[in-house]
C-alpha cells in the first residue's frame, strides 16, 4: 500500500504548512488542485513517499505572467512542470505548479481558449499539434467559466505511442 498524505479545502497558508511538513518527511506531490476564487483559493493535494525521493519545486500562487516567468527560469535549470493547476476567471487566473528535473522539458501552455483544432491558441489545437509531434497529454487544468473556458496543459514524449484523446475537454467547443 502506498504511503500517502492528502488534504483538501485548505487555504494557501495551511497548504504551504502541510506541504512543508510532508516534504520534510520525504513526501512529494502526486496531485495538486487549486479551486475557488483567485482572491482566496483553496487547495487539495496528494503527496506520496517513495523509496527514491525525486527533487520537486512548487509554487502555490502564480499569476499568468509569473507562471510563464517561472516556467522559463525552471526550464533553463532543467526543471519542467509535472503538475499545473488553475482557478479564477479567464482574465484573472491563478496557477499552482510543480516542477521536477526533466529532459526534455515538456511542451507546456496556459491561457488556451476552446476552439478549432487548427488554432494553436486553443486546447484542441495544441492537442492536435502535440499528437502530430508524438506527445502525450500528461496534465491539464481548466479554469474560467462556461462562457469563456480556459486551459493549461503539459504534454510529454510518448515513446510507446499510447493512443489518447481529450475529446470532451470542452463539450461546447466546435473544432
Amino acid at each position: 500500500m502506498a504511503d500517502i498524505t492528502a488534504w483538501h479545502g485548505k487555504s494557501v497558508s495551511e497548504h504551504v504548512s502541510l506541504r512543508d511538513n510532508a516534504a520534510s518527511a520525504g513526501y512529494r506531490f502526486l496531485s495538486l488542485s487549486i479551486y475557488g476564487p483567485a482572491s482566496s483559493p483553496f487547495y487539495a493535494a496528494v503527496m506520496i513517499r517513495r523509496p527514491q525521493i525525486v527533487a520537486q519545486r512548487d509554487w502555490p500562487t502564480l499569476t499568468a505572467s509569473q507562471f510563464q516567468q517561472t516556467f522559463d527560469d525552471q526550464a533553463a535549470k532543467g526543471y519542467g512542470p509535472v503538475i499545473v493547476a488553475a482557478t479564477g476567471t479567464a482574465s484573472n487566473p491563478l496557477f499552482a505548479a510543480v516542477f521536477q528535473p526533466q529532459n526534455p522539458i515538456p511542451l507546456t501552455r496556459h491561457l488556451l481558449r476552446s476552439g478549432s483544432s487548427s488554432d494553436t491558441g486553443t486546447i484542441q489545437g495544441m492537442n492536435a499539434q502535440a499528437k502530430s509531434q508524438g506527445l502525450l497529454l500528461h496534465w491539464a487544468a481548466a479554469y474560467g467559466d462556461s462562457s469563456d473556458p480556459r486551459f493549461a496543459a503539459i504534454w510529454v514524449p510518448n515513446p510507446s505511442r499510447t493512443l489518447w484523446n481529450a475529446d470532451g475537454a470542452s463539450p461546447s467547443a466546435r473544432g
